[in-house]
């Protein structure tokens, strides 16, 4: 699965390319220098951490995140990525601008589109691949960033969505099973007071009980296990320029548009199983679901889900007209920073 999350991690590296009365101000050779700043605040997964009282919670999140601003926590992996601008085509249209870059030995293409005063923001200019070890296990289709040109404090911008396939991984499997064999019928004799079911009275006399039990045996059932993949993600949930701020690139100030918004993340494997027997594949089937019932209402139940069985994280952007997302800041689902770009040069 590593293939198909490396997408996933890109779109956060590749900048939302810009516009101003030109639609772009993005010209061929230009470079573009980002800094990307992963983290992990490993305290939210200690024991102690799920016990704490809400206001201690959000007190340690705070110190963590501006620790983070501060530049005084360690960064997961990262590091400095340069994108080049390979092409920009203008005509009666809109315009295109194709940005290349080169990552761990692999060259990644984006595409933006401008067309009626709106920018379309391809992350990947391609299907997104999913391959291990030669073999093709999945894609993925991207759908693009949609920001219109002109923004204003209370705007809100419309969701995009990720939509991955996968192929199913069958897994030959042996399972034990109780196969019926037929019923055992035992007898005993007692003497005593007895129901007599011929006369319908109690009476006392030497009575024989009839013991009647199923009789099983162990057997070896052959089948599949299923595992399906799914992966599916949406962007901008709820998304709304909340104010303007002042930033700086290159010694030159700008205002940029804070953009918040939630982006909600899907990530399941359904299991199935085909059997030789129908009854030990309806067993086997009817576990599994019970189960995936149980552990998606514990989710939800500590907030790792949300109702409609999605984790929510959130996103802040810094987006300045005529030139994209400056800056941005990711925050995991307990609000701690995970993430922070920042555009450092643009020439």
């Amino acid at each position: 699965m590593k293939k198909l999350i490396l997408p996933l991690i890109l779109q956060v590296l590749i900048v939302t390319i810009t516009y101003s009365q030109n639609c772009s101000k993005y010209e061929k050779g230009m470079k573009l220098k980002l800094s990307v700043k992963p983290f992990v605040a490993a305290i939210q997964f200690q024991p102690d951490f799920s016990k704490m009282k809400d206001k201690k919670k959000a007190k340690i999140i705070e110190e963590y995140n501006l620790r983070v601003l501060a530049n005084q926590e360690k960064q997961s992996y990262g590091g400095d990525f340069v994108y080049e601008v390979a092409s920009v085509d203008k005509d009666n249209e809109g315009e295109r601008v194709l940005l290349k870059s080169e990552i761990s030995g692999k060259t990644y293409f984006s595409v933006i589109a401008c067309k009626n005063d709106t920018m379309l923001i391809y992350r990947n200019a391609d299907i997104v691949w999913s391959i291990e070890k030669g073999d093709t296990l999945g894609y993925t289709i991207q759908g693009p960033q949609i920001i219109p040109n002109k923004l204003a404090v209370g705007d809100k911008l419309p969701i995009y969505e990720d939509v991955s396939f996968s192929l199913p991984i069958k897994n030959e499997i042996t399972a034990k099973w109780p196969e019926f064999q037929g019923y055992h019928k035992s007898y005993s004799y007692s003497t005593g007071m007895g129901y007599d079911s011929k006369s319908g009275n109690f009476a006392s006399g030497k009575w024989k009980t009839t013991t009647t039990k199923a009789i099983y045996k162990s057997i070896d059932v052959k089948g599949k296990q299923i595992l399906k993949p799914k992966f599916n993600s949406l962007h901008y949930i709820n998304a709304v320029v909340e104010r303007t701020e002042d930033v700086q690139i290159d010694e030159k100030k700008y205002t940029a548009y804070v953009i918040e918004s939630e982006h909600w993340t899907k990530f399941k494997i359904d299991v199935s199983y085909e059997m030789e027997s129908a009854n030990c594949e309806a067993y086997y089937n009817k576990a599994i679901e019970k189960m995936d019932k149980k552990i998606s209402k514990n989710n939800v139940k500590a907030k790792i889900e949300n109702e409609q069985g999605y984790s929510v994280t959130y996103l802040t952007e810094w987006f300045v007209p005529g030139i994209g997302i400056v800056k941005s800041l990711g925050y995991d689902m307990n609000g701690f920073i995970n993430l922070m770009n920042i555009t450092t040069a643009l020439k």
